[in-house]
C-alpha cells in the first residue's frame, strides 16, 4: 500500500500515521514538533533522575513565599490603621507596635523599628522609676 502526504487546505501538509498498514493517525507539522519536544522531554527525564528533595525545595520555597505575602499583607494593614489611629480615635500605641512585632516577622527594617520602639519605652519606663 503506497501512502502520500497530502494537503487537507492549502500549505498544510498530513503525513499518515501507520503501523502494520493499519491508518493510527496523521500528523501535520505542529504535531510533529509538539511529538519531538515531548520525546526530547522524556527523554531526558528518564537519563536524568530529579534531585533529592527537588520537589520539596520547591514548595519550601513556595511557602516561604506565601508566608512573607501573608506578613506584608497583616502587618503592613495594621500599620496602616495604627498610623490612622494617631489622628483618629483610637489605641495606636498598642497597635502600631503590634503591627511592627508582625512586620519584624520576616522585614529587617521593622525589627529595627522594632527595637528602637523597645528600647525607646524601656528608656521612659526607666526614667519614672528613678524619679523621686
Amino acid at each position: 500500500m503506497d501512502v502520500a502526504p497530502f494537503h487537507d487546505e492549502p500549505g498544510r501538509t498530513i503525513l499518515p500515521a501507520l503501523r502494520d498498514g493499519r491508518l493510527l493517525g496523521q500528523f501535520t507539522a505542529e504535531n510533529i514538533g509538539e511529538l519531538l519536544m515531548f520525546r526530547s522531554a522524556r527523554s531526558h527525564l528518564a537519563s536524568s533522575p530529579p534531585a533529592h528533595g527537588a520537589l520539596e525545595s520547591h514548595s519550601l520555597q513556595t511557602m516561604a513565599i506565601l508566608r512573607k505575602t501573608f506578613v506584608a499583607l497583616l502587618g503592613g494593614s495594621l500599620l496602616a490603621v495604627g498610623v490612622a489611629m494617631l489622628f483618629l480615635p483610637g489605641p495606636a500605641v498598642i497597635v502600631i507596635p503590634a503591627a511592627l512585632a508582625i512586620l519584624s516577622l520576616e522585614f529587617p527594617f521593622a525589627r529595627r523599628w522594632r527595637d528602637r520602639f523597645h528600647n525607646h519605652i524601656k528608656s521612659l519606663l526607666g526614667r519614672k522609676g528613678n524619679r523621686p
